[in-house]
């Protein structure tokens, strides 16, 4: 079958071309677009396959988009609120240590002041409301339940673990599931000097 001065359409290839390329090669008809791949000329064939496939690849790119930076924000807070745990307590430990033992070369800790300090630190430097929530983008961004807040007087020390709730970002208009993680944070005086 042989066909001579066909001239493809200006907008794609003729149907047959296109089956031709796109998975059927029996035939012996050439064309002048042998040299293109075949996902190169299924974007050419005239039957409606380039718009699906774009649409396909515009949404799988999006949602790819969408998930690195969800994960992004997750980490980027989580680490921030790791952080300042870890600030909150060392803050804590350093205010309460009473320095009137430290010649005798004893560690007293006064665990009122290190309780106290701990929550001016989470309510002042964190922002965080009474309820331990962050606010921000027009609602609630985290919220901390403390689960564990260990004050130890030998060594004097620290020791808290929290629940992080944390609101998606993005993902959060489309499925408003909370993400919870577990935070634990720290910190011992050994310090006799």
């Amino acid at each position: 079958m042989e066909r001579t001065g066909v001239t493809p359409r200006l907008h794609g290839l003729y149907n047959a071309q296109c089956a031709r390329v796109i998975g059927h090669t029996r035939g012996s008809y050439v064309s002048k677009y042998t040299h293109y791949t075949r996902g190169a000329l299924f974007f050419r064939c005239s039957r409606g396959g380039a718009g699906i496939g774009v649409m396909i690849l515009f949404a799988v790119v999006f949602s790819a988009m969408l998930l690195i930076g969800e994960l992004y924000y997750i980490f980027t807070v989580r680490e921030n609120v790791e952080a300042e745990l870890s600030r909150a307590v060392n803050t804590a430990v350093d205010l309460s240590m009473s320095d009137a033992h430290r010649q005798d070369r004893l560690l007293a800790l006064d665990a009122a002041v290190a309780y106290d300090s701990f929550y001016e630190y989470l309510r002042e430097d964190m922002s965080l409301s009474s309820r331990l929530e962050a606010y921000g983008r027009g609602g609630i961004m985290y919220s901390l339940e403390i689960t564990e807040l260990a004050i130890s007087q030998s060594p004097p020390g620290i020791r808290v673990t929290t629940v992080l709730t944390l609101n998606p970002a993005y993902i959060g208009k489309l499925a408003p599931a909370p993400i919870s993680f577990t935070v634990r944070a720290s910190s011992v005086n050994r310090r006799i000097e």
